[in-house]
C-alpha cells in the first residue's frame, strides 16, 4: 500500500482536522467511536479524549492562527498541550457533530462539526470544523488540523 502527501490549504472561517486512516466496512464503529472522542473533547474541554486518535508516527499539521495556534508540524504530545491551551481559554457552548462522509474504500473521510464557543474575552464564536480520515495502520489517527 502507498500513501501520497497532499498540502490541503484550510477554507477562512474552518478548522479540519486530518486524521489518518481509511474506512472498510468494519472500521465505520471506529469511525464513530473517533467522532464520539472528538466530541467529548470538545464538550469537555478536554483534549486527552483525543490522545488515543493521535498519530504516534507522523507529526501532526496544526494551524488555527485565529485561536492562537501557529501553523506547523507537531508531535502527538505537544499537540495536546497546544490543544489543552485553546480549550482552557475558552468555554463549549454548543458543539454540533455533523454527518460523517464515509467514501470510497482508499479515500479520506470527512466528519464535520459546529464549534460554537465563548473565548476568555466574552466574544462568542461560531467555527465549522472539519475532521479528515486516511488509514494509519489498523486505526484513526489525528494527523491534521486547521483553520
Amino acid at each position: 500500500m502507498t500513501f501520497t502527501t497532499r498540502v490541503l490549504r484550510p477554507l477562512p472561517g474552518f478548522v479540519s482536522f486530518l486524521l489518518v486512516t481509511s474506512l472498510v466496512p468494519a472500521q465505520e464503529r471506529d469511525l464513530d467511536a473517533v467522532q464520539a472522542s472528538i466530541e467529548r473533547a470538545f464538550v469537555r474541554s478536554d483534549p486527552d479524549e483525543l490522545a488515543p486518535s493521535l498519530s504516534r508516527r507522523l507529526k501532526i499539521y496544526l494551524a488555527v492562527p485565529s485561536l492562537g495556534i501557529d501553523d506547523a508540524y507537531y508531535g502527538a504530545d505537544q499537540s495536546i498541550m497546544l490543544l489543552r491551551r485553546l480549550l482552557e481559554r475558552r468555554t463549549t457552548l454548543r458543539f454540533i457533530p455533523g454527518q460523517g462522509v464515509r467514501p470510497a474504500r482508499d479515500a479520506p473521510a470527512v466528519v464535520t462539526a459546529r464549534w460554537v464557543l465563548r473565548d476568555e474575552d466574552g466574544a462568542e464564536r461560531d467555527l465549522r470544523i472539519s475532521f479528515t480520515l486516511a488509514r494509519e495502520g489498523p486505526r484513526l489517527a489525528i494527523a491534521r488540523s486547521a483553520s
